[in-house]
C-alpha cells in the first residue's frame, strides 16, 4: 500500500513538473511572439517632415521625431542630475557623467520640435541647456582643431575603444546648434556648427572614407570601412543644414556633389526593394532601419530634386508599409543573428553589425 501511494507522489511529481516546464515554455514563446511583434510591427514609426525642407534657415528637422512625445512630463525624469539628457550609453567618471553625445544630440532636435509646435519657456531653458553642453563642455578638438564629440563607450563589434568620433554625431549636432543658432538668435552656436562641418570635410579626417567615388561619412570609423548608411545620410543632412544656413553656393555645388558619389554606392546596399544596415554584413537591416533609410531618401530627394532618390523612397517606403514583407524579413534577420551567435567567428572576421 505505502509503495502504491509512494508511486502515486511520483507520479503526481512528475506531472507537476510537466506541466511547470509547459507553463515556462508557453510564457518563454509568448516573450518570443511579442518581441517579434515589436520587432516587426510595434516599433515607433520615421517619417520625413515636408516642412523640413520650407525656404529659409533650418528649423524643423527631416525626420518627424515629435511621434516618440509623450508629453511634457517626461522632460524632467529623462534629465541626468546635471541637467543633460541621460542615456542608456552614458559613462560615469571621476568628474561626473559623460554623456552619450548622440542621445543628447537627437533629443534636444526632438524638443525643438516640440517648441516650433507650442512654445513654452521652461522648455526653451532646458534645450538652451542641452545646446549649452553641445557647444561648450561636451566637445572635444580633432585632429585639425575642429570641434568634435567623442562616444565614451568601446564598440567592440566594430574594433571601437573609447573615446572614438562619429560622423553620425557630427552632422546630427551641426543640425542641432544651426537650429538653436536660429532659435535663440545665438550666433555662437552657429561658429561650433562651422567648425564641426569643416571636420567632415577636413582631407584625413576619420569622419569620411575617400576612393575614386567621393566621400563616404563613417558613423563607425574602423577598417575595413563600414559604410552604415543611415549614419552617413544624416551626416550629410547635418552638412546641408550648414549649406542652408551659409548660402554658401560654392559649399552647396561640393555638397550635391558629395551625394552623387553617395547615391552610386546605394545599389549595393538594395536587394528586392529592401536594404541593409551597412556594407559588412549580407543579411537585410532590421524593419526600423529600412523605414527609416526610406524616410531620409524622401528627404534626399526633396532637398536634391535628384529623382533616384524619389525612386528609392517610394520603392523601400512600400516594402516598409507591408506588414508580410517585415515580418519575412524580421524573421530572416533574427535567424541570422541567432545563427552568428552559435557559430565561432574566424580570426579577422568582419565585426557584426550594430541594429
Amino acid at each position: 500500500m505505502r509503495g502504491a501511494r509512494r508511486r502515486g507522489l511520483r507520479g503526481a511529481g512528475g506531472r507537476a513538473a510537466l506541466l511547470a516546464a509547459c507553463a515556462l515554455a508557453a510564457a518563454a514563446l509568448g516573450l518570443a511572439a511579442q518581441r517579434f511583434w515589436v520587432y516587426t510591427q510595434g516599433y515607433p514609426r520615421t517619417r520625413f517632415l515636408p516642412e523640413s525642407v520650407d525656404a529659409g534657415p533650418p528649423r524643423h528637422f527631416y525626420l518627424d521625431w515629435r511621434r516618440a512625445w509623450q508629453g511634457d512630463a517626461v522632460v524632467g525624469p529623462a534629465l541626468a542630475e546635471d541637467g543633460i539628457f541621460r542615456g542608456a550609453r552614458d559613462v560615469r567618471g571621476p568628474g561626473g557623467i559623460l554623456h552619450d553625445p548622440v542621445r543628447v544630440v537627437q533629443a534636444s532636435l526632438a524638443l525643438h520640435g516640440r517648441l516650433l509646435d507650442r512654445p513654452d519657456p521652461a522648455l526653451a531653458e532646458v534645450l538652451r541647456r542641452q545646446v549649452d553642453w553641445v557647444a561648450g563642455e561636451g566637445l572635444a578638438r580633432g585632429p585639425g582643431g575642429w570641434p568634435v564629440w567623442p562616444q565614451r563607450y568601446d564598440f567592440p563589434r566594430y574594433g571601437l575603444t573609447a573615446p572614438w568620433i562619429s560622423a553620425l554625431t557630427q552632422g546630427q549636432a551641426i543640425s542641432l546648434l544651426v537650429r538653436a543658432a536660429d532659435y535663440f538668435a545665438e550666433p555662437r552656436y552657429a561658429e561650433v556648427a562651422r567648425g564641426a562641418a569643416a571636420g567632415l570635410l577636413e582631407p584625413g579626417s576619420p569622419l569620411a572614407w575617400r576612393d575614386g567615388r567621393g566621400l563616404f561619412f563613417e558613423e563607425f570609423p574602423c577598417l575595413p570601412p563600414a559604410h552604415a548608411l543611415n549614419g552617413c545620410l544624416l551626416a550629410w543632412l547635418g552638412l546641408w543644414d550648414w549649406v542652408r544656413w551659409t548660402g554658401d553656393p560654392e559649399l552647396e555645388a561640393k555638397s550635391l556633389g558629395i551625394l552623387r558619389g553617395i547615391s552610386e554606392r546605394i545599389p549595393e546596399y538594395e536587394r528586392h526593394g529592401w536594404t541593409r544596415y551597412d556594407l559588412l554584413q549580407r543579411r537585410p537591416t532590421s524593419p526600423a532601419y529600412h523605414e527609416l533609410h526610406a524616410a531620409l531618401a524622401e528627404a534626399l530627394a526633396a532637398v536634391s530634386g535628384e529623382p533616384a532618390w524619389a525612386d528609392r523612397a517610394a520603392r523601400w517606403g512600400a516594402q516598409a508599409r507591408s506588414p508580410l514583407r517585415r515580418a519575412w524579413v524580421g524573421a530572416q534577420v533574427l535567424a541570422a543573428k541567432a545563427g552568428a551567435g552559435l557559430r565561432l567567428r574566424p580570426a579577422g572576421a568582419p565585426p557584426r553589425e550594430r541594429e
